[in-house]
């Protein structure tokens, strides 16, 4: 009995013990295991299974290289990805969690994320140093989804909304209880607009809110005389029913997921 325990024991430490070192030398030994900082799966010696959603290289340093992982924090707050994204549990809920999707995605697909935006994410145009360090700060943030609400899924006619008419032209958006609208690139993506994660205006001094919104769309040159905007031809309900798209359902002020 006694040797049947044993060798139950010997057989479950071997069972999950990793395998990397077999193929790859040991390195930062101190900082953790093989799969905490490369990810894969350390349990077996089949190359396709033990790689398959690798950190390569060229980011698994996020653990012990907190120059990048500062360099990408600070990126990240400067393009206010938190206006859309959730990172580390805090920012608005109108896109995907980037914690999240650093937690089950390869590096080299976060990456064509950021350099190949779709059509609602504005493109920032970073470079690959940039965005190198943007997704080891992410790896450092990663967490798995839990419990969360779908996203929407939005089917529209081709009746175009008050925001597509009026704004949509220079401005896009994507709103929590309309789902994206507009198709312009010339002015700022207004999504999160109301919350503290949006950018704020030079002349303007605060974050917007709605009674600065109304003013701004009657007209612009009320707080930025050099803005190149013209005032927006607006009836009352437009003007309203504007504001209220913009509103945002859920924002994640201050939430630890760890």
């Amino acid at each position: 009995m006694v040797i049947r325990i044993i060798l139950i024991i010997f057989l479950a430490s071997t069972a999950f013990a990793e395998l990397c070192t077999t193929c790859h030398s040991e390195h930062y030994e101190k900082t953790g295991s093989c799969i905490s900082c490369h990810r894969g799966d350390g349990r077996t010696s089949r190359k396709n299974i033990a790689h398959f959603g690798l950190i390569t290289s060229s980011y698994a340093d996020f653990k012990i290289n907190a120059e990048a992982v500062e360099k990408g924090r600070k990126i990240t707050e400067k393009a206010s990805c938190r206006r859309c994204h959730l990172i580390g549990g805090k920012g608005n809920d109108l896109a995907p969690d980037l914690s999240a999707s650093a937690a089950k995605n390869t590096a080299e697909k976060l990456d064509k994320s950021i350099s190949e935006p779709t059509d609602f994410m504005p493109k920032f145009y970073f470079t690959k140093t940039s965005r190198t360090s943007i997704i080891k700060y992410l790896l450092g943030t990663s967490v798995s989804e839990t419990s969360k609400n779908p996203y929407a899924v939005y089917f529209t006619d081709s009746s175009e909304n008050v925001f597509d008419k009026k704004c949509g032209g220079c401005h896009r958006v994507i709103t929590s209880g309309y789902g994206p609208s507009g198709i312009g690139d010339t002015a700022p993506n207004l999504s999160g607009l109301y919350s503290e994660f949006y950018p704020q205006r030079k002349a303007i001094g605060k974050p917007w809110d709605k009674k600065i919104l109304k003013e701004w769309m009657k007209n612009p040159r009320s707080h930025d005389k050099n803005t190149l905007m013209a005032p927006v031809p607006l009836t009352e309900k437009e003007s309203e029913e504007i504001i209220r798209m913009l509103e945002i359902e859920k924002t994640v002020k201050e939430h630890s997921p760890f």
